[in-house]
């Protein structure tokens, strides 16, 4: 209670006693008057009516403020004991719900649900956290545990419920989930944000999350049931080499996770990795600005104490690094520095710089130009290398070995030599027992490795073009290639390679590296597949450009549309300009700009389609009308914030002319790149019926033998990613006379409106399964465990009803081999 209610109540008390006083001393004297009723009487009657009321008055004000004084005195014991329930519920350290509380409110919330509502329970566990006790102390220790339960909390939602477990664990569940898409995605987004690296003292410890999802879908899960499942989960993500989620129910969603989503994340956990080795290597590392004056965007620790610099003098000096390492060699180094840039060249150099302590030291400089976008100058990577137990000369002689070994040590991932003369493959002891033999030198290159069954035979042919593009000089490339390890068992692995020359301009040797693709694949690796596959297919293709949505950016990868297109300056824009004028009329122009407008190929990415399509009247240079059919392939890599369209330009003349002879048009669905069935029957069955339109047809079904098995295996959303790249890889490999639709079940049908003969069918048929079955463009590892099956029906119409010719085509499928096309003529 406060001094001023308390004096108040005091105050009113008095009153009461004197009023009450007042009151009766005025009944004593009525009660002795007799009746004579005077002035004075009068009076006194009056003063009583005045003193009763303030009486009543004081009694109603004591009352309230005795009402006010219960009232707050409640109100603050439920303070307190709300704030004690508060503070027994928290965990201490980090603020969110104690290992009880989280426990009690999941339990709880769970009792609470109905069989129809989905949520979804993730357990969390800091990997290599021990590492930063050890190396830091607990105290560093306890303040990364803050920052990162500050983090799990950010990613979430305010209603999920959000705890730590104790030590490096905590829990979550993610109420009301019914997209595993969205689980996913926020898995994936918890592994980026709890990646941590701390460095000092020349330690460096990097700390990432190792999580394990289960799912409550109302089937009677108790917390403890989902717990344990959640628990299993994560030991499975353990045992998978941490810094990933699995999925306890779900395989395939787990697996999905890794390669879609987890790739990109384990590139930017080698990235901090390789900051850390970049730190700590003997050599020094700078980005460079080359603009009015040289600036430092970046420099390695060990940069700076190479150079006997300090932070506050590279301040003062606005990053200007020159300045501070004046010699009379600087000026002739920035001089090279920018005409490298220019050109495009490697800068290498030696200098000397007088030291603080008066000692000469000698220093090599390999720089080359970066591509940096978010500087509006060129900028160059440069690695520092004290050389001062060298002399020149031999420096000089060395320089280019020199540059080898610096990217050995920077990279670390080195994994093969080829000497080009020699036709020899040189590897390392690990390398050779990774392999599963002992030798380091293997000659006769790649033909003695395929002799031996090191390469898978359906590798065979990719294995050969790679070496073929390092004996005839490409500068760089890949292959994705199965190869045979220790264990006598064949898995895919990326090999990617670049070739070296020596100062006179001669082939010397390639370098490559190797990345394993079992566990994951990132999404930019799928972007590349794509982009290989339109470069090796597709002959009749007109024109496909890879566009980068975010700049603007286009590569031209095939032209035979527009020749006067520069593909090495072009931007979206240009190929716009380039494109509108060939259409027929204002209308198609204005629809082709709508269509596939930059904002519009945005807007659909946005809405997770995978492609947009249509067709559009064209006059070719005779000014004679054509038909183009443009797709756009749509690509979106959330962890590199990049976004892809392959945009493919195809000539469908003759279907179109067909369709008009026929008077029954095929139906597009924009955001399906083939048409869907129900057109392709109609237009099929007017085919079929018509006898001036063409002197055969044939009608193709591909399909996946044991679709059934996949979809059980990995659930409708992964089997629907490997049925549509088959249909890709189909468009891709038919001819632009071909209609290509899905009927379902894993059955691909074409249609072909002018057949060839059964030896070309066949031969079609044989690369397109070929296809199907080259490693080298799986853009899922699941891919190859897909069966395919082949019958082709050839007919002359008029031929009957179109699904009479399916059902025949569908018997001779059960009939045919796995993998050997059947072709039947009628």
């Amino acid at each position: 209670m406060s001094k001023w209610t308390k004096r108040l109540r005091v105050t009113i008390q008095v009153i009461l006693a004197a009023t009450g006083i007042a009151v009766a001393i005025a009944l004593l004297h009525t009660v002795g008057q007799e009746t004579n009723v005077g002035p004075l009487h009068k009076s006194v009657d009056t003063m009583m009516v005045i003193v009763l009321a303030v009486f009543f008055l004081m009694g109603i004000v004591h009352a309230l403020l005795e009402r006010r004084e219960k009232v707050m005195h409640y109100s603050e014991r439920d303070n307190v004991l709300m704030n004690m329930r508060q503070r027994a519920e928290t965990d201490a350290l980090t603020g969110l719900l104690n290992s009880a509380a989280v426990r009690e409110q999941i339990s709880m919330f769970l009792k609470t649900q109905t069989r129809s509502a989905h949520h979804t329970l993730m357990i969390i566990d800091l990997d290599n956290f021990k590492d930063i006790n050890d190396t830091f102390g607990h105290f560093q220790g306890d303040k990364v545990l803050q920052v990162l339960s500050g983090k799990i909390q950010a990613v979430f939602r305010a209603e999920d419920i959000v705890g730590r477990l104790g030590g490096d664990e905590f829990i979550v569940l993610m109420k009301y989930t019914q997209e595993s898409s969205g689980v996913m995605k926020k898995a994936a987004e918890l592994l980026a944000a709890l990646e941590y690296m701390m460095d000092g003292d020349g330690n460096s410890v990097t700390v990432t999350a190792s999580i394990g999802i289960a799912t409550w879908d109302g089937s009677g899960k108790d917390f403890d049931a989902l717990y344990k499942q959640a628990d299993d989960a994560l030991y499975r993500a353990k045992t998978a080499g941490k810094g990933c989620f699995r999925h306890f129910d779900n395989a395939a969603f787990s697996d999905a996770s890794v390669r879609n989503e987890c790739s990109a994340l384990c590139e930017s956990s080698v990235s901090i990795q390789l900051k850390a080795l970049i730190d700590n290597i003997d050599g020094g590392i700078a980005l460079l600005e080359l603009g009015d004056a040289v600036r430092s965007i970046y420099l390695s620790r060990n940069f700076v104490r190479l150079m006997e610099l300090s932070y506050d003098r590279i301040l003062a000096a606005d990053n200007k690094i020159l300045t501070l390492l004046a010699t009379e060699d600087f000026e002739r180094i920035e001089c090279a520095l920018r005409n490298g840039a220019d050109a495009g060249n490697t800068v290498e150099d030696v200098f000397k710089l007088q030291l603080s302590n008066e000692n000469v030291r000698w220093f090599h400089l390999c720089a080359v130009s970066i591509d940096y976008k978010q500087s509006a100058y060129p900028v160059v990577l440069a690695i520092l290398t004290d050389v001062t137990t060298l002399k020149q000369t031999e420096l000089l002689y060395e320089r280019d070995k020199k540059h080898l070994e610096m990217v050995l040590r920077v990279s670390n991932v080195i994994t093969f030599e080829v000497d080009i003369a020699e036709r020899a493959l040189y590897i390392n002891k690990e390398i050779a027992q990774h392999y599963g033999h002992d030798l380091l030198k293997i000659s006769n290159v790649p033909e003695s490795m395929i002799e031996t069954g090191a390469i898978h035979p359906e590798s065979a042919d990719e294995c050969r073009r790679m070496y073929n593009e390092i004996y005839s000089g490409v500068s760089e490339g890949s292959a994705i290639i199965r190869t045979k390890k220790s264990d006598d068992l064949y898995s895919p692995e990326l090999f990617t390679y670049f070739t070296v020359r020596d100062d006179g301009g001669r082939l010397v040797k390639a370098l490559g590296v190797a990345e394993n693709l079992d566990g994951s694949r990132a999404a930019m690796l799928r972007v590349k597949v794509v982009e290989k596959a339109i470069k090796y297919w597709s002959e009749d293709m007109l024109l496909a450009a890879r566009i980068d949505l975010l700049s603007g950016s286009v590569s031209v990868i095939k032209n035979q549309l527009i020749p006067d297109c520069d593909e090495t300056a072009c931007d979206y824009a240009d190929l716009l300009a380039h494109l509108l004028p060939l259409l027929d009329g204002a209308q198609s122009q204005e629809k082709f700009a709508d269509q596939f407008s930059h904002e519009n190929l945005k807007t659909y990415l946005e809405r997770g389609a995978m492609s947009i399509t249509d067709e559009y009247a064209c006059l070719d240079k005779t000014g004679e009308r054509i038909w183009l059919n443009v797709s756009g392939s749509l690509h979106q890599i959330i962890y590199e914030n990049s976004s892809i369209c392959f945009m493919l330009i195809k000539d469908i003349t003759s279907i179109k002319r067909v369709e008009q002879r026929l008077g029954t048009p095929l139906k597009r669905v924009p955001e399906l790149f083939y048409y869907p069935y129900a057109s392709l029957r109609d237009f099929g069955q007017a085919l079929l019926r018509s006898s001036d339109v063409t002197p055969s047809c044939a009608l193709i079904l591909f399909c996946i033998c044991n679709y059934e098995d996949i979809l059980k295996q990995h659930g409708t959303i992964m089997t629907n990613d490997l049925v549509n790249t088959a249909i890709v890889k189909t468009v891709r490999s038919l001819q632009s006379n071909v209609i290509i639709s899905y009927k379902g079940d894993g059955i691909i049908a074409a249609l072909m409106t002018q057949a060839g003969s059964e030896e070309t069918i066949l031969e079609l048929l044989e690369k397109t399964l070929k296809r199907f079955r080259n490693l080298a463009f799986f853009q899922y590892y699941e891919e190859e465990l897909l069966e395919y099956k082949c019958a082709c029906i050839i007919t002359e119409p008029p031929a009957g009803d179109f699904d009479v010719l399916v059902d025949k085509a569908c018997a001779a499928l059960c009939q045919a081999p796995e993998g050997q096309p059947v072709v039947i003529r009628q």
